[in-house]
């Protein structure tokens, strides 16, 4: 008797300690991997109170069901520990899978609403094209001759990023964000003729400026450079100081 409950305590013990490496091994690692803080306080808690007890009734419910499944077994410990670790693993992975995605996810959107509301306080407004295309001004040529005087030269009145054709994507096959990227709308117009026209006089202020055409008809814009929407919108706060009205434009990836 004594000998039988020694050997179901053994084996609750042994799938307790699996569970509790499958769930607090992956957190300690990403504390290794992390790089340092830049801000003196910390802002992301990776073992937290609920987390600590969550983790540990994970364990103790891994341990029970090793002991109904090995009772009157006799498999060597080893043995029960790789089991009992093999399932536990899985789904804690994908429970921090899961919560990293969620934590990530509700950052994204947290930041995007500051970003819309600053917009709206400073009277920017968003819209969005399907069609993207700079107007050619001669056979063969596809941007402006200002535009490509200055394609690798970032804008004088904001910073922004280079062009997308000279980076270089490399290889990231973990979590991605896929952020919208805009350019600034400065003005709506009725024909091609006159969105060139109205380019060209826009250059003197915005030497990028160009010429686009769209599903919703001719545009003009800052630049055919799109970049994320923090950095358009730093760009159009800049160009309303010069008595400019442009308004961020969502263009296809």
């Amino acid at each position: 008797m004594i000998l039988g409950i020694f050997s179901v305590g053994s084996v609750f013990f042994i799938g307790f300690v699996a569970g509790l490496v499958s769930v607090f091994i992956p957190r300690m690692m990403l504390l290794l991997s992390v790089d340092s803080e830049i801000a003196p306080e910390r802002y992301v808690s990776v073992f937290n109170a609920d987390f600590v007890w969550l983790g540990v009734l994970f364990a103790v419910a891994i341990g029970i069901i090793c002991a109904i499944l090995e009772f009157g077994g006799t498999q060597e410990p080893r043995a029960i520990f790789m089991t009992a670790l093999g399932i536990p693993a899985l789904l804690s992975g994908v429970l921090n899978t899961t919560s990293t995605a969620n934590k990530l996810q509700q950052a994204e959107q947290d930041k995007v609403a500051v970003l819309r509301a600053v917009g709206e306080q400073a009277g920017i407004p968003h819209e969005r094209v399907r069609d993207f295309e700079p107007i050619t001004t001669a056979p063969g040529q596809s941007r402006s001759g200002a535009d490509q005087r200055l394609s690798f030269v970032t804008p004088a009145y904001a910073e922004s990023q280079l062009p997308a054709t000279v980076q270089q994507r490399s290889f990231d096959p973990g979590i991605q964000i896929q952020r919208p990227r805009y350019v600034l709308m400065l003005k709506r117009v009725g024909s091609q003729e006159e969105a060139l026209r109205v380019a060209k006089d826009l250059q003197k202020d915005v030497p990028t400026a160009q010429a686009v055409r769209t599903d919703d008809g001719y545009i003009v814009v800052d630049s055919t450079n799109a970049r994320s929407e923090s950095t358009a919108l730093l760009d159009a706060i800049q160009l309303k100081k010069r008595n400019l009205t442009p308004s961020l434009l969502q263009v296809p990836r």
